[in-house]
């Protein structure tokens, strides 16, 4: 899609997958050292036929990418449903996206946040500890209607096992690809030097984008050169979708607009609008917005 557009672009397999070797991992750090050297090869490859380089990150590549960033020399990043939360936060925040989409409220979240938090500590702790913990919530809140329909992205399997069993696999089965549990992404964002897009999904189940979007806006009131740009009705990945009445959701396609805008805002020329965006505050995304729906009454 970048090619079509007027765009290089250089792709590789993560090591351990498709035709990389190595041993596949989520560690952000180690991963973000192969976006660089993957960077110098695009850069050698491309010599003398590019202008302005940068990195594009998609769903975890919005922890990677900003990590690399500086170190690769990249002029822009690009992010694409990406997250801005501590691999734990991402859990959690799963865990209270479903839950409000079942109909629960505040009452039910504050007190799933502290499940959430006693997953977390046992996570964190590769299975080692927390195991107290995890005995008094289940007997404090197993009885909660909300609780047996808890999932996110462990929390739901480390309830449904015993201690004696996430002491024996927990590790195996849900700690076993050296992921950084406390990942700073905000502190990493802070560092990067380069303007930023960040593409959020706005019905994002896998990345819940409240969370992120306050915390982009935050950098960006600190000073840093951040667009935010929000797709509605799209979950992971950008999809468009159908809901049944059970809550569960059928991908259609790619919103409109997605790749376009990608390219554009690459090559510094955008023209809105790109289907259903929505331009997140600041000055210049405003006066932007205002200049797309004068054009589009035209």
């Amino acid at each position: 899609m970048f090619a079509a557009q007027g765009i290089s672009a250089f792709v590789f397999d993560k090591r351990g997958a498709g035709a990389s070797e190595g041993k596949y991992n989520q560690n952000f750090h180690k991963l973000a050292a192969d976006g660089v050297a993957a960077s110098k090869e695009a850069k050698r490859l491309a010599k003398g036929r590019y202008g302005r380089f940068g990195l594009f990150g998609g769903s975890q590549g919005g922890w990677v990418a900003p990590r690399a960033a500086n170190d690769a020399g990249a002029d822009f990043v690009t992010i694409g449903f990406g997250l801005l939360l501590t691999p734990l936060e991402e859990d959690s925040e799963q865990v209270f996206t479903e839950l409000r989409a079942q109909g629960y409220g505040d009452d039910a979240i504050a007190k799933a946040r502290e499940v959430t938090d006693t997953t977390a500590g046992v996570m964190a702790s590769h299975f080692e500890n927390g195991y107290d913990n995890l005995t008094a919530v289940k007997a404090r809140f197993g009885a909660e209607p909300w609780f047996g329909k808890i999932k996110g992205e462990f929390t739901g399997d480390v309830l449904a096992s015993d201690e004696a069993t996430l002491r024996r696999e927990g590790r195996a089965k849900y700690d076993n690809l050296d992921i950084d549990w406390r990942y700073d992404a905000l502190g990493e964002l802070r560092k990067v030097k380069a303007p930023q897009l960040w593409i959020v999904a706005g019905a994002d189940r896998e990345a819940p984008p409240d969370l992120p979007i306050q915390r982009l806006e935050q950098l960006r009131n600190e000073g840093k050169d951040i667009t935010i740009v929000r797709f509605p009705n799209t979950d992971h990945g950008m999809y468009e979708f159908t809901q049944a009445s059970d809550g569960t959701r059928t991908s259609t396609r790619v919103t409109d607009g997605y790749y376009r805008l990608l390219a554009d805002w690459i090559k510094r020329e955008t023209h809105p609008p790109y289907g259903a965006a929505q331009w997140l505050a600041g000055k210049e995304e405003a006066a932007r917005t205002e200049t797309a729906k004068a054009s589009a009454g035209k």
